[in-house]
C-alpha cells in the first residue's frame, strides 16, 4: 500500500508506521508526476491508472 501526504511532518509519521509514503500536492502537475514515477518503480502497472 502506498500512502500520501503534504507535509514532510506527515509523510515521516506514515513511515514511521510502515507505509511507503510520498509527500503529494494534488494540486500540483509535477508533484503528481514525481509520486507516479516512484510508484512505477516498484510495481509493474496500476489498476485504473492511465500514463
Amino acid at each position: 500500500m502506498f500512502a500520501t501526504a503534504r507535509s514532510d511532518t506527515d509523510v515521516e509519521k506514515l513511515k514511521n508506521l510502515g507505509f511507503d509514503a510520498y509527500q503529494l500536492d494534488l494540486s500540483s502537475s509535477v508533484s503528481i508526476k514525481c509520486v507516479m514515477i516512484h510508484i512505477y518503480e516498484k510495481v509493474d502497472s496500476l489498476y485504473g491508472i492511465d500514463t
